[in-house]
């Protein structure tokens, strides 16, 4: 789930590279991931097109796979259960919306 939602804005309609994402929210970053600058051939001469990250072809099917596990039902049945203690609905609520969005996201 942290990776999913850490991930939300490699995954959008807009996808960034991993190098735009310091300081961004949600605070997710892996291991060099700034060094991931959309060029992606080995060749530095300019000028190089850029490529996006994750493919939209993999992004759907990414979203397809969640969809088998996540269905909406059990997304409401999930936020349903985190409103109901204060402190996981300031925290958590937020979390299950990014994830939520992450799934729903159209290419």
């Amino acid at each position: 789930m942290v990776w999913i939602m850490g991930s939300q804005l490699l995954l959008d309609e807009k996808p960034e590279q991993p190098s735009n994402l310091e300081g961004k929210e949600p605070d997710v970053e892996w291991e060099l991931s700034y060094r991931l600058t959309g060029n992606y051939t080995g060749r530095f001469k300019q000028p190089i097109a850029l490529i996006p990250f994750i493919p939209n072809a993999n992004k759907l099917a990414f979203r397809a796979a969640l969809r088998k596990y996540l269905t909406d039902s059990e997304l409401l049945e999930w936020r349903k259960s985190i409103e109901t203690i204060d402190y996981l609905a300031l925290e958590a609520l937020p979390i299950a919306e990014g994830i939520e969005s992450v799934i729903n996201t159209a290419l």
